[in-house]
């Protein structure tokens, strides 16, 4: 898919993006259901501990992290948050140092409880109080401060877009503070995306990019589910809203530019999931700070958010997931760091095996990788580079560059993962992935193998692969070269 080529070829250049708005914790609890309250017909949830799973980024805060893991983005929220979010938030790829950190003891940032039995949700519990429990007047103090930091960014020329992630919480809907950032981000010239929740669509006037969802563009115009040409007729002549993209669940966007329609391919969605609106506007931003066209953002942005309700817990999606779409080969090749991401939000059980698979996929190649996969879910391949390979195994090799190596083992179905590797860092590389198992050829057997003395760190293992008679790379050269 071209569109999405072309965002990983501009993500190589750093996004710088700020993100206005409610942010929210979502704690996630796992528990099981097996019987009815024999008091009143509600559903018993039993759990060993009341710790929930997960303590993940919502709201406005979602949509930084939806950004900032793995891409190139400078990511900044502005938002009310309190000491709790803190310690949270400073494990997060996006910068929360330009929130306004509430201290007193009756406020709090919204925090919602989402309880689970297995895939299947159950009654949540929202916990908040209108404004963040403080009058309008007190309020206004807290989102002056903010506007102010926010000026700080773009009078530094640290900014390429500025989102509003509005959730109904109290940031937006008093103070004319939704104006008041429309204005200060038109008088630096820097576009605007407006993720709305409720009425009254005034206070949104004059942004540049308008994102609802088919329910809540139905709120904002007063018109019916169906005609979206006529909510953007409305909302571009009572509002100057140009550009509107409408998202309607399972369905393609309907997106608007001057009233021009744009028509997009339609991809199903697998399930609705939290935040997937949170992902597709993230998207949408690094897009367009990356100045492509609104017609292929929001593809890209559509692409992502129907990866992104594959997974549980807010997961971001990584360039390697997006990747997929456009190539899904080439997606397995990673660097060591991007690897590292991956294996951080995935709970899979991960195997490694490395090796320099020059001149030709064999059966000893094979036979490894193929044991190598029926011990954990995915495989990572450690593919020396062509100078360690040249002092592994002299001047004449390797045959094939790193990329005609990578590309080829890519095609297996048995590898998940390729990332480089050479001898100085094959053992640090180890260390930082923490594989479940490592995997090597029996030859190896009596040998010292790279990294495994620091399995028992993380309660991995080593397995031994029985060797091909008279199978190498090695050898194989010998013999077509004594062929010709």
């Amino acid at each position: 898919m071209k569109s999405i080529a072309e965002f990983l070829e501009l993500n190589k250049k750093c996004a710088k993006i700020a993100v206005v708005g409610d942010a929210m914790l979502d704690e996630y609890y796992e528990v099981k259901v097996t019987r009815i309250s024999p008091e009143f017909p509600t559903q018993i949830m039993h759990s060993n501990d009341w710790q929930p799973a997960a303590v993940v980024p919502g709201g406005a805060a979602n949509v930084c992290l939806q950004m900032s893991n793995g891409f190139n983005v400078k990511c900044y929220l502005l938002s009310l948050i309190d000491n709790r979010s803190v310690g949270v938030f400073k494990k997060q790829p996006f910068d929360a140092e330009y929130c306004v950190t509430l201290t007193e003891k009756e406020t709090h940032m919204p925090l919602k409880r989402r309880f689970y039995d297995g895939d299947y949700p159950l009654p949540r519990w929202d916990i908040e109080a209108p404004n963040y429990g403080f009058t309008v007047e007190r309020l206004k103090n807290f989102q002056m401060m903010l506007l102010g930091n926010l000026n700080c960014l773009l009078e530094a020329k640290q900014i390429d877009i500025v989102v509003l992630s509005d959730y109904g919480k109290g940031l937006f809907t008093n103070n004319n503070f939704a104006e008041m950032v429309i204005d200060l981000c038109k008088m630096y010239d820097i576009p605007t995306i407006v993720d709305p929740k409720n009425p009254p669509v005034d206070r949104w006037t004059g942004c540049t990019y308008f994102k609802p969802n088919a329910f809540e563009a139905c709120k904002m115009t007063g018109l019916p589910h169906g005609n979206w040409h006529e909510h953007q007729i409305y909302l571009n002549k009572h509002h100057n809203i140009e550009n509107v993209i409408i998202t309607d669940g399972p369905n393609a966007p309907f997106v608007f530019l001057n009233e021009r329609e744009i028509k997009l391919a339609r991809q199903p969605n697998k399930q609705s999931v939290i935040g997937a609106g949170d992902c597709f506007c993230a998207f949408l931003a690094m897009c367009l700070a990356h100045k492509m066209s609104l017609t292929d953002a929001v593809e890209v942005s559509w692409n992502a958010s129907s990866k992104y309700i594959e997974s549980k817990h807010n997961k971001p999606i990584m360039p390697h997931e997006l990747n997929q779409w456009s190539d899904p080969i080439r997606a397995k090749i990673v660097s060591v760091e991007e690897m590292r991401s991956i294996i951080g939000y995935d709970k899979s059980t991960f195997v490694w095996t490395n090796g320099c698979f020059d001149f030709a996929i064999h059966t000893g190649h094979l036979r490894t990788l193929e044991t190598a996969k029926k011990n954990g879910d995915k495989v990572i391949v450690g593919l020396n580079t062509d100078e360690s390979v040249k002092e592994l195994k002299g001047a004449t090799r390797p045959i094939l560059t790193w990329g005609q190596r990578a590309e080829n083992l890519s095609h297996l179905q048995y590898v998940d993962f390729i990332v480089p590797i050479d001898d100085s860092t094959l053992q640090e590389t180890i260390k930082v992935l923490k594989p479940s198992v490592l995997v090597k050829g029996d030859e190896y057997r009596d040998k010292h193998v790279i990294g495994s003395e620091h399995l028992g760190e993380w309660g991995g293992k080593i397995v031994f692969v029985p060797m091909v008679p008279k199978m190498s790379t090695t050898n194989n050269i010998k013999i077509s070269n004594e062929a010709k």
